[in-house]
């Protein structure tokens, strides 16, 4: 995604740059910025904000359109989501670590890699983007911010960053960000979250494919759960105490119901929402997407008041998009029954950038509950019971 400058008034600048270089805009900033942040959150706009806006610092916004009427995009949305993007860049470069270099000079990959971080250097200064950077606690970025570090030569720490200036930084970036990776330390933290998402997704088929030879017909829905734009910045504790609520409803409504796996997320458009994966026994109930309709429409309408949206899953329109799909109605365990297990974990278990920086409160943003339920031994005669 291309990086635009700072979005005023709701149209972007002409040059799109624009710098706070006096306190009156600073003031006029604060008092028009709203916070879906929980407590706690490290990049608060007291902490890691101020920095970004002293003078001859440039705000970096989103690459998107605006509607009439529509307003800009809060700094504090605009900060995370250009961390979310170094953050997936940095993703990028770890997976290709050994295509980036050729010798001591980077490769045409490496270019490539350094020009995508150069778009999101231009209108930073070294120091604002690396105070950005430092004070999040993510592996990923932590190894951004490590490579900064040995880059303070190479730029005065308040000058802006123009394109030409971009590129001949993000080259050297890149350069000491492969450094790093000969560091068994900085190396042991990065496979850490590729290890814990692997781990889940594994963990995760295993259980489905266990419930699946449990129940011979067994009926897996998938919904997402949310709040409508105008109550996107909702408290964590409404949420999980809404999700509490629609589970009482379920349990008690559907003696089909055995267990559930439940994701929180983040996204700047619609806030906090989850992805829940709820499996039935399906030789006690039919119509996979008739149910999922149903809890989806008790979430929007009772459970939340009305403030609640949902997406069904098991609808046949996004079912179709995939070769193998893991929600349905399953009455064998083949290979193609796997496979659909394998990419529905894999999303669900996907670790998520935006829910750690912006919900740092809430510890655990996966649940899984998929113990087998215990089975029911038939009562055996008495005089079984006496020959025993």
């Amino acid at each position: 995604m291309n990086i635009i400058k700072v979005i005023d008034d709701g149209r972007v600048s002409a040059n799109g740059q624009m710098r706070m270089a006096d306190d009156s805009a600073k003031e006029s900033l604060n008092a028009s910025v709203k916070f879906p942040l929980q407590e706690g959150l490290e990049l608060s706009f007291e902490n890691a904000l101020h920095s970004s806006l002293s003078p001859g610092i440039v705000i970096n916004a989103i690459d998107h359109q605006l509607c009439d009427g529509q307003k800009s995009r809060s700094i504090v949305e605009i900060e995370i989501r250009w961390l979310a993007e170094i953050h997936e860049a940095a993703v990028k470069c770890k997976s290709n670590k050994r295509k980036l270099m050729v010798g001591n000079r980077l490769s045409a990959l490496g270019e490539r890699t350094a020009s995508g971080f150069a778009s999101l250097l231009v209108g930073q200064t070294w120091q604002g983007a690396h105070d950005r950077l430092a004070k999040v606690r993510q592996p990923y970025l932590q190894w951004v911010a490590r490579a900064f570090d040995r880059l303070c030569s190479h730029t005065a720490p308040d000058l802006l960053i123009d394109e030409e200036r971009a590129i001949s930084l993000a080259r050297r970036l890149v350069t000491e960000m492969v450094g790093l990776l000969e560091n068994k330390l900085v190396l042991a933290r990065l496979d850490t979250v590729r290890r814990e998402h692997q781990r889940k997704r594994s963990v995760l088929v295993q259980r489905l494919v266990a419930f699946k030879r449990a129940f011979p017909k067994l009926m897996v829905l998938r919904l997402d759960l949310g709040y409508g734009k105008e109550h996107s910045s909702i408290s964590t504790d409404r949420i999980i105490a809404d999700w509490e609520a629609l589970k009482a409803f379920i349990t008690t409504n559907f003696p089909s119901y055995l267990r559930y796996v439940v994701k929180l997320e983040y996204g700047l458009q619609k806030g906090a929402h989850m992805h829940v994966l709820m499996l039935f026994n399906g030789a006690m109930v039919r119509q996979d997407v008739t149910i999922a309709k149903l809890i989806g429409e008790h979430w929007s309408n009772v459970v939340t008041g009305g403030m609640g949206v949902y997406f069904n899953c098991n609808a046949a329109p996004y079912k179709s998009r995939f070769s193998y799909c893991g929600v349905g109605v399953f009455n064998k365990l083949d290979e193609a029954t796997v496979a659909g297990f394998q990419a529905v974990a894999d999303y669900i278990t996907k670790p998520d950038p935006f829910v750690t920086l912006m919900m740092p409160s809430e510890k655990r943003f996966y649940r899984a509950h998929l113990a087998l339920p215990e089975r029911r031994r038939r009562p055996c005669s008495k005089a079984a019971a006496v020959a025993a």
